[in-house]
């Protein structure tokens, strides 16, 4: 799937729709992964506190981290290839 001049047609019922299932599905790696770490006589803050932080992990993970991904790296490449542009367009002086 590549950048096209095409507008995304998607309606905002089925943006949201993908939006909370993305959630929930996080939440279920959240609680799923409390139930194979904890043991049963954890208490119910700690395990309200484990399920919060894993949920927050994975939302930080799977949502939030591509797009800091493609930021920074798009501000690398920018920045490195106008590095080497500039460097390479200088004239070479003869001492």
């Amino acid at each position: 799937m590549g950048i096209t001049d095409q507008p995304y047609d998607a309606s905002w019922e089925t943006i949201s729709l993908w939006a909370i299932l993305l959630v929930v599905a996080c939440y279920v790696v959240a609680e799923l992964g409390s139930r194979f770490v904890l043991t049963k006589d954890t208490s119910s803050k700690d395990k309200l506190a484990f399920v919060w932080f894993a949920f927050d992990g994975v939302v930080h993970g799977c949502i939030e981290l591509p797009f800091m991904y493609a930021i920074y790296c798009t501000i690398l490449a920018s920045s490195t290839l106008a590095h080497r542009t500039s460097a390479s367009a200088r004239p070479v002086v003869a001492p």
